[in-house]
């Protein structure tokens, strides 16, 4: 089995740092999305719709990556 470069190894460090970040980001919008559950009305309605929608982007974003590179990373 070929090693890994230092090259190689630094990008999946960062990779691995990307997604560590944007997990966070998901978590704690969810967070805030939770919380604005007390807001009412007509634009508090917009915006949580509007989150809802970013965060599932974001999901779909993650998922989609880590599909694509878990055979590469099992070989």
């Amino acid at each position: 089995m070929a090693r890994k470069t230092a090259a190689q190894v630094a990008e999946d460090q960062i990779k691995d740092q990307a997604f560590s970040e944007l997990q966070a980001l998901i978590e704690e919008s969810e967070k805030l999305l939770k919380s604005s559950a007390s807001l009412v009305g007509e634009e508090a309605d917009t915006l949580r719709g509007q989150i809802a929608q970013k965060l599932q982007q974001a999901r779909d974003s993650v998922t989609s990556v880590r599909d694509r590179t878990l055979p590469a990373v099992e070989a």
